[in-house]
């Protein structure tokens, strides 16, 4: 999400391969049942993060 879905960007910050990087998105896409580029589940799930972010159990 914070590189914008740059793959080669989010591969060098995670330390992972590039095509680990296009798998894991496209398991995500699997679970979730939509893209995840889609403007709608991009603001769904960075609402999400930033939520779960700051809920304290």
């Amino acid at each position: 999400m914070a590189n914008h879905c740059d793959l080669t960007k989010t591969s060098e910050d995670l330390y992972i391969h590039r095509n680990t990087v296009k798998y894991r998105i496209k398991k995500c896409e699997e679970i979730l049942g939509q893209p995840i580029d889609a403007p709608d589940t991009s603001l769904d799930n960075r609402l999400a993060l930033f939520a779960s972010e700051k809920i304290t159990f």
